[in-house]
C-alpha cells in the first residue's frame, strides 16, 4: 500500500443535516483564529507543529508566510483589489496601500536570516500555501538532518529554531513601526 504524501482530513462543506464530505489537505501551521478557537473548545486535534511552537512563534510563521504571499503576486489579504469600483483596474496597485509598509520590513528582515533559515522558511511556505511542489515533513528532513531517527520530527526541529529567530528579529523592529497584518 503507498504511503500518503501529506495528511488528508475530510470536512463537511454543506450543513449538517445535508452533509457533503471532501477530502483536503491538512496545513502543517493551523490559522490563528480557528487554533485560538480549537484551543478553547478544548480539541486536541492540533497538528504536530501547532503544538511545538509558542503563539509568537506560530504568528510570526503564519505573518512570514503571508507576506511572502504577497510578494510572491500571490496576495490572499481580505481586500486584495482594495474597494470595488466601476470601471477599468488599469492603474490600480496590485496590493492595497497598507500592505507595502509590511512588506518593506518583511524585505528587511530577510535580510538578516541566512541562507539555511531561507531555504527553511521556503520549503514551509511551499507546505502552508498546499503546493503540489511542496515536500513532505519527512522528505524534509532527509534533506536537513539526515542522522536524526524520526525524519519528520527533526524537520520540525528546524522550523521551530527558525520561528524562534523570526520572533527575535521581530522583536528588534521598533514597536510603533511594527504594523503587520
Amino acid at each position: 500500500m503507498k504511503a500518503e504524501k501529506y495528511p488528508h482530513v475530510r470536512t463537511n462543506i454543506a450543513t449538517p443535516l445535508a452533509p457533503v464530505w471532501r477530502r483536503r489537505i491538512t496545513l502543517p501551521l493551523t490559522p490563528r483564529a480557528v487554533r485560538l478557537e480549537m484551543i478553547e473548545a478544548g480539541d486536541i486535534h492540533l497538528t504536530p507543529l501547532d503544538r511545538m511552537l509558542d503563539d509568537a512563534q506560530a504568528d510570526a510563521l503564519e505573518q512570514y508566510a503571508v507576506m511572502e504571499a504577497a510578494l510572491c503576486g500571490n496576495a490572499r489579504a481580505q481586500d486584495y483589489a482594495g474597494d470595488r469600483v466601476r470601471g477599468t483596474r488599469l492603474g490600480m496597485a496590485p496590493l492595497p496601500d497598507r500592505l507595502f509598509q509590511p512588506l518593506r520590513w518583511h524585505a528587511e528582515l530577510k535580510r538578516w536570516l541566512t541562507a539555511a533559515e531561507l531555504n527553511i522558511l521556503a520549503q514551509f511556505c511551499l507546505q502552508q500555501w498546499r503546493d503540489e511542489r511542496a515536500l513532505s515533513d519527512a522528505q524534509l528532513g532527509i534533506m536537513l538532518a539526515p542522522s536524526y531517527k524520526n525524519k519528520a520530527v527533526a524537520w520540525r526541529d528546524r522550523l521551530v529554531k527558525v520561528a524562534s529567530r523570526l520572533v527575535a528579529l521581530q522583536r528588534s523592529i521598533p514597536r510603533s513601526k511594527r504594523k503587520w497584518l
